[in-house]
């Protein structure tokens, strides 16, 4: 699927949650949709605003939501740093914003969500997979996807059905919880279903090289492959 596609579908989810949030009011006038985005930096090919306005626009088009009212998209780029997500977030919620996007990793998601929780503003994640965003912010966090947890417990019940008896599960910091939770979590699943993790590697986000991790399984005693 498509960045553009999964975000015009996001933006139908956003407005059911509309439709359907308990206890969301909503005074005359265009209903503000918000949206913290990575519109730069390393996320920003995970995120398009122009993909969420165009949803926004078809919605619009075909006569609005709730009797005929508009939708209307504001969105604030947070720069794909996770230390401006609760800013942009509040801007947002200063400017009226009723449901918001969040960007696509827990770490910009968990503090916008932060913002929005106070005032029972739902927000949806724009692509992310991660699980631990939802359960910071309990009750109004929704994912519009399956959980990492779930795409992870099916890798390891693949490499289980293929005959693997033992993983070695590589390890990143740099990418919010996705990269540190996710391998685990194969770890998991692979291991209930008789498999053994033999340890850990850490490698970095844009790493081009693996020589150093290459050289460290091949050096296991016994060697692991």
């Amino acid at each position: 699927m498509t960045t553009r596609i999964r975000n015009r579908f996001l933006a139908s989810a956003a407005i059911v949650s509309l439709l359907a949030f308990p206890g969301s009011s909503f005074a005359d006038g265009d209903i503000i949709i918000g949206h913290v985005a990575a519109a730069t930096g390393e996320l920003a090919p995970y995120d398009s605003v122009t993909g969420v306005q165009c949803m926004v626009d078809i919605v619009n088009d075909k006569g609005g939501v709730l009797g005929g009212r508009k939708l209307k998209l504001l969105s604030r780029d947070m720069k794909s740093d996770a230390a401006l997500a609760g800013t942009a977030a509040q801007e947002l919620i200063d400017a009226g914003a009723k449901v918001l996007f969040g960007p696509p990793t827990d770490d910009g998601l968990i503090p916008a969500g932060q913002m929005a929780l106070p005032h029972s503003i739902p927000v949806l994640s724009v692509g992310s997979t991660q699980v631990q965003w939802p359960a910071a912010i309990p009750g109004i966090a929704y994912l519009t996807a399956y959980g990492d947890n779930a795409s992870a417990a099916a890798a390891a019940q693949f490499a289980t059905k293929q005959g693997y008896k033992t993983a070695l599960l590589m390890i990143s910091h740099d990418i919010g919880s996705y990269s540190i939770a996710t391998p685990r979590y194969f770890g998991e699943t692979f291991e209930h279903l008789g498999g053994k993790v033999v340890g850990e590697l850490s490698w970095n986000w844009g790493t081009t090289d693996y020589s150093p991790q290459i050289t460290e399984i091949a050096a296991m005693n016994p060697r692991r492959t």
